[in-house]
């Protein structure tokens, strides 16, 4: 299989950016104070932002995630 080409928004990037978007919410939320109202509706919200960008070798999605 060949790399992506230069340019390519591979999975990866793809998955980094959405982690990022998800902390940049949480802390919009952690501001306005709305944490609560976001705990309640996502309970594992928290954790689900905590975690690492999955690595290539990885053949399982978290348990969390599914």
């Amino acid at each position: 299989m060949r790399p992506p080409s230069k340019g390519w928004y591979t999975y990866d990037e793809q998955i980094r950016a959405e982690l990022d978007n998800l902390r940049k919410a949480l802390n919009e939320a952690r501001s306005r104070g709305m944490s609560d109202v976001v705990n309640n509706k996502y309970p594992n919200i928290n954790k689900v932002s905590e975690l690492q960008p999955p690595k290539s070798t990885d053949a399982k999605v978290p348990k969390i995630c599914q």
